[in-house]
């Protein structure tokens, strides 16, 4: 037995375990030897049935390759796809990567290509010392075969890493001009660049990360842009491009430019939220601190953390390139009560430019949520509101779908595969194949607890040796009972209240 809560019921004594009026032992049934089922014969399934390798017998004078080119020439109807996949696993296993070269490149000449067929030729080319010419056209096959662009960032990623710098940085950009709003190319095109030496690569990924607003846990993505801009600065300046080095420093300054740039303060031991919901229609918050907008929360402090300034604790919220529109702020009390019972919120727009306006403004903080509006006008986000809308349903309707299978697997806990998964573990448990005890039943021992409520006082008084002083310590206690879930134990159903 523990401190409390859960204890452990060894196994035979769960049936005798109510919480009611003990049942009588006589009145239960005899249990009956039960027959076993007769077994059913059923066909095999055909996903069930063993691929067979293509095999290729080279005439005379005949290459691997001309051999795989023949046999997908002569196929009267395009070969299996399975028995396709199963050729080239077996030649990879044998290190036959010539010759599984020539068969990926016969099929794909042929029209059998597969998606996984371009990333396959590229490891059996690598493996084979091929040039990196053949390896690059194999790699932008795969770009050519992808349908998304993560699949392309991807690759570009892939190149990188086996020596194609030049073009993964080309991909890269292609991205970041397909969608503007993706801070990924940025990330990895500095990594590349810095590799590569290109200065140009370097100037372009650290102006996309530093025109982009990281949250607090990834603030070490900004720091390493800026001192990689700074390195590059003096690089330039030392090697005479003077001219360029400033026009670098001038759009770095540039880049630090907000659209919007939202910052609340306040003191006393509470905490407070910050929501703000884009024209867009997506929500910043701590639970999506980076909006399909181009919202970042930067991040919060609260009374009793850490990080705490001289003026307080605060939450800030940055949108660097914003759409034009109306933007809605909910401030939200969490816990504890703001000195004064207010907070202060400063709105600026334009950010660092010579167009910057700034509203300062007291907000009391009480048992309701705090609403301001405010308009931005002059917004550098130029593609159509429309297609960021479009995109702000299709995350919301992914996370919908997310969360109706999170509860459709947990709907399958008392399935047949959850009950056979837990017997065979038992199973496994009692041979000594895996460690622990056998499952047993589960048993609650509540714990009553007094909690006081109100204005409470306790004091200890210490008396000198010689009586002439006595030294008291008191202890004001004032505690407040709030929201309160109640549970029943014999139902498990729960309720609330205050």
């Amino acid at each position: 037995f523990g401190g409390g809560g859960f204890f452990e019921v060894k196994d035979g004594l769960t049936d005798d375990l109510n919480l009611g009026v003990k049942k009588d032992s006589a009145a239960k049934p005899a249990p009956q030897a039960q027959q076993p089922a007769p077994r059913v014969e059923r066909p095999a399934s055909p996903a069930a049935e063993k691929v067979e390798p293509i095999t290729v017998t080279p005439r005379e004078g005949e290459t691997p390759a001309e051999a795989w080119n023949r046999r997908f020439a002569e196929a009267e109807q395009d070969l299996n796809s399975a028995a396709v996949r199963e050729t080239a696993r077996r030649l990879m296993h044998k290190q036959q990567f010539d010759e599984l070269i020539g068969m990926l490149q016969s099929a794909i000449r042929h029209g059998q290509a597969q998606t996984w067929m371009y990333e396959a030729m590229s490891l059996a080319m690598q493996a084979a010392g091929a040039p990196q010419e053949e390896l690059e056209r194999a790699l932008m096959s795969a770009v050519d075969f992808s349908e998304d662009l993560g699949t392309v960032m991807f690759v570009a990623a892939y190149m990188g890493r086996v020596g194609l710098e030049e073009r993964a940085l080309s991909l890269f950009r292609d991205v970041a001009v397909a969608v503007p709003h993706r801070h990924e190319p940025y990330l990895h095109g500095l990594t590349l660049a810095q590799r590569a030496g290109d200065q140009d690569a370097i100037q372009w990924a650290c102006l996309g990360i530093v025109n982009r607003a990281w949250p607090k846990e990834e603030r070490a993505v900004l720091d390493k842009a800026l001192r990689a801009a700074e390195a590059l600065l003096i690089e330039m300046r030392r090697d005479g491009l003077t001219e360029t080095a400033d026009e670098f420093e001038q759009a770095l300054r540039a880049a630090q430019a907000r659209d919007v740039r939202i910052v609340v303060t306040w003191t006393g031991d509470a905490d407070l939220d910050l929501l703000v919901e884009e024209p867009s229609g997506a929500v910043c918050s701590l639970r999506n601190q980076r909006t399909v907008g181009g919202g970042v929360l930067l991040g919060d402090t609260y009374a009793g953390g850490q990080g705490a300034g001289i003026d307080g604790y605060r939450e800030v919220y940055e949108c660097s390139q914003g759409f034009d529109g109306v933007y809605r702020l909910l401030l939200r009390r969490i816990w504890g009560k703001p000195t004064a019972g207010q907070a202060t919120i400063d709105i600026y727009t334009h950010y660092g430019t010579q167009q910057e306006t700034r509203i300062h403004k007291q907000i009391p903080i009480g048992e309701k949520d705090a609403l301001i509006l405010f308009d931005l006008a002059g917004g550098r986000r130029v593609e159509p509101l429309d297609q960021a809308q479009v995109e702000q349903l299709a995350r919301a309707q992914f996370e919908v779908n997310r969360e109706i299978l999170a509860r459709q697997l947990a709907q399958t806990e008392d399935s047949r595969a959850s009950r056979s998964l837990a017997a065979d573990r038992d199973r496994r448990v009692r041979a000594g194949a895996l460690p622990g005890g056998p499952r047993r039943g589960v048993g609650f021992r509540p714990v009553i607890t007094t909690l006081p409520e109100g204005t409470n006082f306790m004091a200890t008084a210490v008396i000198s040796a010689d009586r002439r002083y006595v030294r008291v310590e008191s202890f004001p206690l004032f505690s407040l009972i709030g929201d309160v879930t109640t549970f029943n134990f014999a139902t498990g159903n729960t309720g609330g209240g205050n």
